[in-house]
């Protein structure tokens, strides 16, 4: 791990690694997207005095000026595309998550976004850790969700808090 520090009982490690970027959003379909070099972060926060609430980010800023052009809580919807055998023109191994999202209209109807980000990889072996930093942190969300629903949902009905005090 390249970074660790602690932060109100939460330890907060960060990886980092070199890749190619390059993005759908904002660009109209069919023109070319632009490749760029950046550094991608993944960021894993652990309860140091309790085991729930672990979570990971993604970040990825250009490689030489540091602007972000993504940063986001990892999700365990997102896709991953992934194929070691695919690669692009320039040999490097490519993977893709796409990330859908829904947004209501003023009709009611949910307008669907679907935002795909392209990593490239010189190296198998970068390409291999990203792959397993992303799966853990799909993983978290997924363990995340379901440790909110027994708080939120499963301790309430238990003990019989979903339902108002009845007044005899």
């Amino acid at each position: 791990m390249d970074d660790a520090t602690e932060n109100g009982g939460m330890e907060i490690t960060t990886e980092h690694l070199v890749a190619w970027y390059k993005t759908d959003a904002g660009v109209p379909v069919g023109e070319n997207r632009p490749v760029q070099k950046v550094v991608v972060a993944v960021t894993h926060m652990r309860y140091v005095k309790q085991n729930f609430g672990d979570r990971a980010a993604l970040i990825v800023t250009t490689h030489d000026s540091g602007d972000v052009l993504f940063d986001r809580i990892i999700e365990k919807e997102w896709t991953l595309y992934k194929n070691p055998e695919l690669q692009d023109p320039s040999g490097r191994v490519r993977c893709c998550i796409v990330i859908v999202e829904e947004h209501g209209t003023e009709e009611g109807f949910g307008d669907v976004c679907y935002d795909s980000h392209d990593f490239l990889f010189d190296h198998d072996e970068e390409y291999a850790r990203f792959l397993k930093l992303m799966h853990g942190g799909q993983e978290l969300a997924g363990l995340y969700h379901q440790n909110l629903r027994k708080v939120l949902i499963t301790g309430v009905l238990v003990r019989g808090e979903h339902r108002p005090a009845i007044a005899a």
